[in-house]
């Protein structure tokens, strides 16, 4: 048996308690912009998470020594995926991750997670407006 099932005692699905995590961070932050908040987003996100009984971490690029910092949360789902949630992804302005800009979130192995990182760690900072 793994914590997760320990620990979601109403037998919800992880996207259902992430998509109503996402909706309180939401409606708690109404009428903030998405630019440049990132840190207020993902720790909001984590207080919901944590209500919603999800182990989640915050997770910054400057950990990876990218040159833009920027956090998001993440969410494990088992060995090999995880749940990355962005609620100021769209900042970016980049069509790569298209669900992640509509739905705040996506599931991700390690490849598609490194992508991530180069788009929003801004790698190619001179090709990109940034924030």
């Amino acid at each position: 048996m793994n914590i997760e099932d320990l620990i979601n005692i109403k037998k919800e699905s992880i996207e259902d308690r992430i998509e109503r995590a996402i909706q309180d961070t939401k409606d708690e932050l109404n009428g903030l912009t998405t630019d440049t908040t990132c840190f207020i987003y993902s720790s909001v996100l984590a207080d919901h998470l944590r209500k919603e009984h999800l182990a989640n971490q915050i997770i910054s690029t400057s950990e990876f020594d990218y040159p833009y910092i920027h956090q998001f949360n993440i969410v494990p789902k088992n060995n090999n995926e995880l749940y990355l949630i962005d609620l100021t992804y769209q900042q970016f302005q980049v069509s790569e991750f298209k669900k992640l800009t509509e739905k705040g979130y996506i599931l991700l192995n390690g490849d598609k997670l490194k992508n991530y990182l180069d788009i929003v760690g801004n790698v190619n900072i001179n090709k990109r407006k940034t924030y």
